[in-house]
């Protein structure tokens, strides 16, 4: 059963990081999702330099802070997709990888709760939900 869960919780982390690397990527040539409201704000990201390199702009490292968050949640919910479908066992008998979900999927939690809105907030609250019960039921055997 504890597998079944683990498999539910990587679901979410999936589906959303590839939808954010979709909006990331349409948003590259057009406003879609990732955009502010106000055209001058992108305009002004577009024109600031960083300090780090005079050819990075806000807007660039903006779209590559967007694609990076959502290739770490799609190989965050794909490894243990994977480990949870092929062999559980690496899994419920390694302790780091076991509350390695929990603490990964609540950490993603807590920042959807602070700086992001309704939709990732629910997806990874079923997450964190199915990872955490999936514990549960292999620590308690």
């Amino acid at each position: 059963m504890s597998q079944t869960f683990f498999v539910l919780g990587s679901i979410p982390f999936i589906v959303l990081g590839f939808a954010h690397g979709v909006y990331t990527w349409i948003e590259r040539t057009r406003p879609f999702k990732l955009t502010p409201h106000k055209p001058e704000v992108r305009e002004a990201m577009q024109a600031s330099t960083m300090t780090i390199h005079p050819k990075t702009n806000m807007w660039r490292a903006w779209l590559g802070f967007n694609f990076s968050h959502s290739l770490g949640a799609i190989v965050f919910g794909l490894i243990y997709l994977s480990l949870a479908t092929s062999d559980f066992g690496v899994i419920s008998d390694n302790p780091l990888l076991l509350w390695l979900s929990v603490v990964t999927s609540g950490l993603f939690l807590v920042l959807a709760w602070h700086y992001w809105f309704i939709i990732p907030l629910v997806g990874i609250a079923i997450g964190f939900g199915c990872f955490a019960v999936g514990v549960g039921l292999v620590v308690t055997g």
